[in-house]
């Protein structure tokens, strides 16, 4: 478990991409070292939370303010979900009207609520929560997949 806590605490790595469908700019962060999550066989269902809005201008991402709620709303989450590895956040992608955040949980029915005590500190909001199974991180891996290495850079994020 250790060994696990220190994938997403001590050496955080985000992989950042930029890329574009039907000429809408997105921006996709995702974690590429996850590989031990997945060996463990306990994350097999994909939950995404997806924020809609409406954007003000042609690039269809969100008004800074917006930005900023939702930069509080993810470490509310993350806080919640992963201090004790409950739930890992493996993607998030933005643009097109809306933000996803994809993660993989041990315990649907216990993500479900945490993310509703992690929520209730806020307004209501524009979020709606879907599941899936997904033993095989078959979504996470068509992204890591999917990235281009020209087109992503490394952040270091804690």
């Amino acid at each position: 478990m250790k060994n696990l806590e220190s994938l997403i605490t001590d050496q955080e790595t985000w992989t950042s991409a930029e890329g574009s469908n039907d000429g809408v700019i997105f921006l996709l962060r995702f974690r590429p070292n996850l590989q031990a999550f997945i060996s463990t066989e306990k994350y097999n269902e994909r939950i995404t939370l997806t924020w809609n809005y409406d954007s003000d201008d042609s690039s269809l991402m969100p008004t800074e303010k917006e930005m900023e709620l939702m930069e509080k709303v993810e470490n509310s989450l993350v806080d919640v979900l992963e201090n004790d590895l409950q739930a890992i956040l493996s993607f998030v992608y933005l643009g097109d009207n809306q933000k996803q955040w994809h993660w993989y949980s041990s315990n649907v029915e216990e993500t479900g609520k945490r993310i509703n005590d992690a929520l209730s500190d806020f307004e209501i909001l524009p979020i709606e929560l879907s599941s899936e199974e997904d033993p095989k991180w078959s979504e996470y891996n068509a992204v890591i997949d999917g990235a281009d290495d020209s087109d992503y850079e490394e952040l270091a994020e804690k």
